[in-house]
């Protein structure tokens, strides 16, 4: 992860040039954003329990590297997940949600 990173940040800057290094490929995305209240109504719906969190970092246009707080939500039972960064103190975004969560068997 912290190579992928760094090469990210080198690439950025100009140090490596893309030919030496996997090719980036940007995707345009929009993701929905809603105070604590609402996050927390979406998950309460889906009976999501927090799984897993860390720190999450994303390139933001015109601001930079930043990095969130990231929470993964599971639902056991329906095997339903939702993954939301925490943006500022009252901003949580969705990052992705699915279905079918499982671990994985090393294959």
């Amino acid at each position: 992860m912290l190579k992928k990173i760094l090469t990210l940040i080198a690439l950025t800057a100009g140090i490596i040039h893309p030919s030496t290094a996997s090719e980036i490929t940007q995707f345009p995305t929009s993701l929905m954003c809603v105070d604590k209240r609402g996050i927390t109504q979406t998950i309460t719906e889906f009976e999501e329990l927090s799984f897993a969190g860390g720190v999450s970092m994303r390139d933001l246009p015109g601001v930079g590297l930043v990095k969130n707080n990231l929470v993964i939500f599971v639902n056991p039972k329906t095997q339903s997940w939702t993954i939301v960064e925490r943006f500022t103190k009252d901003m949580y975004c969705v990052v992705a949600v699915g279905e079918g969560f499982r671990p994985l068997s090393g294959q």
